[in-house]
């Protein structure tokens, strides 16, 4: 009974190391897709992803869902399609949402 009862609690003990070390060591694991920036121009796809930008009227265009995304400078246009994205930019002169729950903040 002796060795039942601690062979339980060495399992408990590794099973909660392994969790507290992932969620210390392993990153956003909820984040996939990629982040390019052309021409001015930034594109975002995928899901989770929390990145800063400067611009000075490039586009953004955001495919994907649960992304925030902070511009500081001038867009043009944001393109969103997905949901649950926000964005965070300075100024923009046009902004096309497709999908549900998706928040865009700008200053006048």
């Amino acid at each position: 009974m002796k060795k039942l009862l601690i062979l339980f609690w060495c399992m408990v003990f590794v099973s909660t190391s392994i969790t507290i070390n992932a969620q210390i060591f392993g990153g956003n694991s909820n984040t996939s897709g990629g982040i390019s920036e052309t021409d001015g121009n930034i594109h975002v796809e995928g899901v989770g992803h929390q990145k800063k930008f400067s611009s000075d009227g490039g586009v953004l265009h955001i495919e994907g869902a649960n992304n925030t995304i902070t511009v500081k400078g001038f867009l043009s246009k944001v393109i969103i399609e997905g949901a649950g994205n926000t964005v965070y930019v300075d100024k923009v002169s046009s902004v096309k949402i497709e999908g549900a729950g998706t928040k865009v903040y700008y200053k006048t």
